[in-house]
């Protein structure tokens, strides 16, 4: 507003259609596709829109909830639904590190990771990105950055 930028909300949950497994929710890509292209889309040639992440709505129009890295996860299945150029994903963590820096002084950061080095430090539990996060990304091969405000 300071800015004088216009700025729209759109609850994701119109597009973020998922299976009923409260908790752990898995997104129809296919629906999530057609419907942010109808109701998302259109918001973004009018300036910027404000969502959420990590939530969903199944079949009967209940929220659902997709788990641990679900606002990760619903930036880059966004992305993907959008044909867009990049993901950003922005944390209180100043990138990729080693191990933990806030528990090994040691940890050294990597400036540039692949897919598959990110995905498998994930998998064996690093807080990198969730894996799941990875695969809109890598299937439309879209570029994510990883931001921090530190």
């Amino acid at each position: 507003r300071e800015r004088n930028i216009q700025a729209q909300w759109f609850d994701v949950r119109k597009g973020m259609r998922t299976s009923d497994r409260f908790g752990r929710a898995e997104p129809d890509v296919e629906a999530l596709a057609e419907l942010t292209n109808q109701q998302l889309a259109p918001r973004l040639d009018e300036g910027i829109v404000i969502t959420q992440g990590f939530i969903g709505s199944e079949a009967k129009g209940r929220t659902t909830t997709l788990g641990r890295g679900g606002s990760d996860y619903t930036a880059a299945l966004l992305g993907e639904a959008l044909h867009a150029t990049r993901v950003d994903i922005w944390t209180d963590v100043p990138g990729i590190y080693t191990t933990d820096p806030r528990v090994v002084s040691a940890a050294k950061r990597i400036d540039v990771i692949a897919f598959e080095e990110a995905a498998e430090m994930a998998t064996f539990g690093a807080k990198v990105l969730h894996p799941a996060t990875l695969l809109p990304a890598v299937r439309s091969g879209i570029p994510v950055f990883g931001g921090s405000r530190k």
